[in-house]
């Protein structure tokens, strides 16, 4: 359970009382409960994912911001395609500290990592602050999910936290205009 603050950061309820960082600007939308892609579709359409990129890297200066740690805390880089019934659906880079998800690997990531961060890891996925733009397609939009040259593509932005306020997941998710 997430309340904003004003100008402090984000209080999160569990056992004792924690206030993250005030790194949302006004165009960010806290939503009080995320589901990943295949919990989304579950029902609606078969999603299948391929691992395009899986590695361990350190983390940027604004990834450190986003995820609220140092410059010497590893953190898997992914970038994914997410198809829903064989048709791209979107282009998802992520980025999650070591020390939050641990024994990640790249077959977990061709599939549901949500489902492992709650099913193996044992951990509940809270809330996520998003930020919804628009961009015209780059070349990866364009080779991955069939965009043409300048065709509008959503973005969404977003930091993703486990139930007691711990940032997990740094992500751009790119989505065809259509």
């Amino acid at each position: 359970d997430v309340a904003p603050s004003r100008g402090l950061g984000d209080v999160y309820k569990r056992q004792g009382t924690t206030v993250a960082p005030n790194s949302r600007s006004t165009l960010d939308i806290l939503s009080s409960q995320y589901e990943g892609t295949t919990k989304l579709f579950e029902g609606r359409g078969k999603v299948t994912t391929k691992v395009l990129k899986f590695e361990i890297r350190l983390p940027s200066v604004h990834e450190q911001k986003r995820l609220s740690i140092s410059d010497s805390t590893p953190v898997y880089d992914i970038l994914r395609l997410r198809n829903i019934d064989n048709e791209p659906y979107e282009l998802d880079h992520s980025i999650m500290p070591l020390s939050v998800i641990q024994n990640l690997t790249e077959k977990i990531a061709s599939g549901s990592i949500y489902t492992f961060i709650e099913s193996t890891l044992g951990l509940k996925i809270g809330s996520s602050i998003r930020k919804i733009t628009a961009d015209v397609s780059r070349k990866n939009d364009q080779d991955y999910l069939k965009c043409t040259h300048n065709e509008p593509i959503l973005q969404v932005s977003q930091t993703v936290h486990l139930s007691d306020g711990r940032p997990f997941e740094y992500s751009q998710t790119r989505h065809r205009y259509d």
